[in-house]
């Protein structure tokens, strides 16, 4: 059994959204990332670069293992029977406690695919369905993560990760073929203007809980505790 499941579209999604929440959770419990793609259709780098850079950032992240669905980078569908049973098979293998995913608002379409595939596969994990893929199994909890500063009245969790963000930072700094510029490199959104967008919300979400960085997670649902001492509220 694992403690954290994390699915992320394309290599590098999770480390720019949770790379912080990972790495504060790793010494303490079992985590694997799940890559839906391995993002062939990024405008630079190719599969080989990018498992390299892939293997180089689970190194500083310190999770159990990093597993790719092999979904084709661009046709994440909700709609897919097969992606469905793949995610579903995954979450039934490893039987995790917390699952995470993108959340629906994000701009990339895989992303917003991404988010109804988990959700979808979360709720029939536990139900008598697709019983070829695995003996029935209910994740308890599910939290969302977005490369945007979302503004409606979902309920959040703030993580402080201001004692690891170097870490993070050099996390991401191994994915070069995506956020570095080179001369050979073609200019993108990603290496032109993501690790400042990411460092701003970041740092936006630390100055809300009274830290230097910290990052969100979304979820459905209400918060429900036997001991209202359990928890920190911060005003």
């Amino acid at each position: 059994m694992i403690n954290i499941l994390v699915f992320s579209p394309h290599p590098d999604d999770a480390e720019l959204c949770v790379g912080g929440t990972i790495i504060k959770h790793s010494d303490k419990y079992s985590i694997i990332i799940v890559d839906l793609s391995i993002g062939e259709c990024s405008a630079n780098g190719n599969n080989t670069v990018r498992q390299k850079e892939i293997d180089r950032a689970n190194a500083l992240l310190g999770i159990n293992e990093r597993i790719c669905l092999d979904i084709n980078d661009c046709e994440i569908s909700s709609n897919s029977t097969e992606q469905l049973k793949k995610v579903i098979y995954t979450i039934r293998k490893y039987r995790p406690s917390i699952i995470i995913s993108p959340y629906m608002l994000d701009n990339h379409p895989d992303h917003k695919e991404t988010y109804k595939l988990i959700k979808s596969a979360f709720k029939k994990s536990s139900l008598n369905v697709y019983l070829d893929v695995g003996p029935v199994y209910r994740c308890k909890y599910i939290y969302y993560y977005s490369q945007d500063i979302i503004s409606n009245n979902c309920n959040k969790l703030y993580i402080d990760i201001t004692d690891i963000y170097d870490k993070k930072l050099l996390a991401l700094e191994q994915y070069k073929s995506q956020f570095k510029m080179n001369m050979a490199s073609k200019v993108t959104y990603l290496n032109k203007y993501m690790i400042q967008k990411i460092t701003s919300k970041d740092t936006y979400n630390g100055a809300l809980i009274g830290c230097e960085y910290a990052e969100e997670l979304l979820y459905d649902g209400l918060m429900v505790c036997d001991n209202i001492f359990d928890y920190e509220l911060y005003y």
